[in-house]
C-alpha cells in the first residue's frame, strides 16, 4: 500500500491545475494524480472549443466573473511560459434583429462593471473586423478573447507538475474509497487528504465518501461541424446574443487554434456520460 499528502482523482485540467496549484504553495507535498485513462484529454478538458473567455458574461459580483478575468489573464501567461499556441483573435457578439439590442448593451456594461474590454461597433466596423459576420445596428466586440489547444494547455499543466515533484498516473482508476483511503483496483492508496476532481464521474467519486446522494448527473453532448474553408478565412470567434432561458452561449462560428472554423456546438442529451462516437464508453450503469 502506498501513501501520499494528497491524493487527486481526475487528471483533467481541474485536477492537474489543483494539483500544481498545492505544489507551488508546498514543494514537499507528495501529491498523486490519478487518471482512469492512458492519455490525457480524453474527455471534457480536451474535447471543448478551446476558447479563451474574457469574462464579460457573468453578474459583476459573482465569483465566476472574477476567476474568467484572472483566468484569462493567467492562461494567456502559462500559455506563453509553456510555449501552448494562442491565437488572439478576439469576438464578436452579433444580433440578430433588434429586439436583442438591449441584451446586447447589457453585455457591454457588465463587461465595464467587470473591467473587461469590450467596444460597441457600427456594421460597417463589424465587417471590418470579421468579413463575415452580419448584425444588426451594432455588434459587442471583444479583443481579449482568445483559443488556445485544449490537450496542450491539459499536457504542459501534467508536466510542470511532474516538474514539481508530483506523480500523475495514467490508466489507474479510483474504483472505491472512504476517508483517508482510495481502491485502485486490487491495491490501495493512503492520502491524507482526497481531492475529487473526477468530471463526469464526480457524483459517484463523492457517493463513495458520503456526499451527494441528491445528486444525478444529466450528460449533454455537444455536436460541431468544421467548415472546409480555407484556413483564415473566419478571422474571429462569432457568437449570438445569448438567449437568458437556455443554460447555453448559443450555436456560433469558433476559429480554432490553426485557424480552422467549427460551428456549434448541439446541446443534447447524452444516454450515457462518455458518449462521444458510436457506442464507444458505453455504460450500462449510465442508463439503469
Amino acid at each position: 500500500m502506498s501513501s501520499c499528502d494528497f491524493a487527486i482523482v481526475g487528471g483533467g485540467v481541474i485536477g492537474l491545475a489543483i494539483a500544481d496549484a498545492i505544489l507551488a504553495a508546498a514543494p514537499d507535498a507528495k501529491v498523486v494524480v490519478l487518471d482512469k485513462e492512458p492519455e490525457l484529454a480524453a474527455h471534457a478538458s480536451g474535447r471543448n472549443s478551446g476558447v479563451i473567455h474574457a469574462g464579460f458574461y457573468y453578474a459583476p459580483d459573482s465569483l465566476k466573473a472574477q476567476l474568467t478575468r484572472r483566468g484569462n489573464l493567467l492562461l494567456h501567461e502559462f500559455c506563453a511560459e509553456r510555449a501552448i499556441p494562442v491565437r488572439n483573435c478576439g469576438k464578436v457578439v452579433v444580433a440578430t434583429d433588434s429586439t436583442q439590442l438591449e441584451a446586447l448593451d447589457a453585455l457591454h456594461t457588465r463587461a465595464q462593471l467587470n473591467d473587461v474590454p469590450t467596444e460597441l461597433v457600427s456594421e460597417d466596423e463589424l465587417r471590418r473586423l470579421e468579413p463575415l459576420a452580419r448584425t444588426v445596428d451594432r455588434a459587442l466586440w471583444s479583443p481579449t478573447t482568445s483559443v488556445s489547444s485544449p490537450a496542450g494547455v491539459v499536457t504542459a499543466l501534467a508536466d510542470r507538475v511532474r516538474e514539481r515533484g508530483g506523480e500523475v498516473r495514467m490508466a489507474s482508476a479510483a474504483t472505491g474509497g472512504g476517508p483517508g483511503l482510495l481502491a485502485l483496483g486490487r491495491d490501495r492508496l493512503q492520502a491524507k487528504h482526497i481531492v475529487n476532481a473526477a468530471g463526469l464521474q464526480a457524483d459517484r467519486v463523492a457517493r463513495w465518501f458520503g456526499m451527494c446522494d441528491d445528486y444525478a448527473m444529466l450528460p449533454f453532448v455537444g455536436l460541431y461541424w468544421y467548415a472546409n474553408w480555407a484556413p483564415g478565412q473566419l478571422q474571429r470567434h462569432v457568437y449570438p446574443v445569448p438567449d437568458p432561458r437556455n443554460p447555453f452561449l448559443g450555436v456560433h462560428a469558433t476559429v480554432t487554434v490553426d485557424g480552422r472554423a467549427k460551428i456549434g456546438p448541439t446541446a443534447i442529451p447524452a444516454l450515457w456520460r462518455e458518449s462521444y462516437s458510436g457506442i464507444r464508453g458505453f455504460a450500462p450503469q449510465d442508463i439503469a
